[in-house]
């Protein structure tokens, strides 16, 4: 799973790091979107940090009540917060 970060850049604990494009980045951390969607799978779980990427993900600005504005002059390029990650399902498409 993605990157691991080492606060402090010492000998502390390391935690995972889901890098996530905007506005979904800041819609996970604010616990407005959930789950998030991914390709592959983990048997990880616990706390993980979230990641806004430097890319925006221009559908993901019609979603919900967003101020476009603000979220795209910030929040990229940093590490927003802590998610807990409780589970993983396979995709299930109807054919």
């Amino acid at each position: 799973m993605g990157s691991r970060f080492r606060q402090g850049g010492g000998g502390g604990e390391t935690l995972p790091c889901l890098s996530v494009q905007e506005p979904w980045a800041t819609l996970l951390v604010k616990r407005i979107k959930n789950p998030e969607n991914r390709k592959w799978r983990t048997n990880y779980r616990g706390p993980l940090l979230i990641h806004a990427s430097r890319k925006v993900d221009a559908d993901g600005l019609n979603y919900g009540d967003l101020d476009k504005t603000s979220l795209l002059k910030a929040n990229r390029g940093v590490i927003l917060g802590i998610a807990n990650l409780v589970m993983c399902t396979r995709e299930v498409r109807n054919a």
